[in-house]
């Protein structure tokens, strides 16, 4: 499951899943589209604030 999906099903917003993890709007989405790849602490805060772990596929990109 890639981050958007994860991101949809939690029923979060990109601006939520800013507040939550302190990763910039911008650079959610950019993942999302898979113009970006974030680093390893941007992943992890990411997934603590989804509630998720070694779930989120990083490399699939939003179809």
């Amino acid at each position: 499951m890639n981050l958007k999906m994860t991101r949809v099903i939690r029923e979060m917003t990109q601006m939520e899943l800013m507040k939550r993890s302190g990763v910039p709007q911008c650079r959610i989405s950019h993942a999302e589209k898979g113009y970006l790849h974030l680093n390893a602490a941007e992943k992890q805060r990411i997934e603590k604030s989804l509630n998720m772990k070694d779930s989120i596929d990083w490399e699939e990109k939003e179809k």
